[in-house]
């Protein structure tokens, strides 16, 4: 739920969503989440620069993909999500790769 809320808040200013961008929301949190979780769980991640590094592209790659390029704010804001949800992944580490 946090990247969730996360999304809403720097992609829809926290307004109530729609459906439609609800089921956007979830499909980028679903597949965000799922990126992470695969790329946290190597042995040394976080002490690897090169590692965190992949993931940040891989990160940028998604969210500038076709499914999502189009939710507000997000090219411009692509670099402070990128970052929030890497503190998040960092904080929350073995919440993450216990799912």
């Amino acid at each position: 739920m946090p990247l969730f809320r996360i999304f809403k808040a720097e992609l829809f200013d926290n307004r109530i969503l729609n459906e439609v961008e609800i089921a956007q929301n979830v499909n980028l949190t679903q597949q965000i989440f799922n990126l992470i979780v695969t790329e946290i769980k190597l042995t040394g991640f976080w002490d690897s620069v090169p590692a965190q590094s992949k993931l940040k592209a891989e990160l940028q790659k998604m969210l500038l993909s076709p499914d999502f390029n189009k939710l507000p704010n997000i090219i411009q804001k692509r670099s402070e999500l990128i970052s929030r949800i890497m503190e998040l992944s960092k904080t929350n580490h073995f919440k993450m790769i216990a799912y």
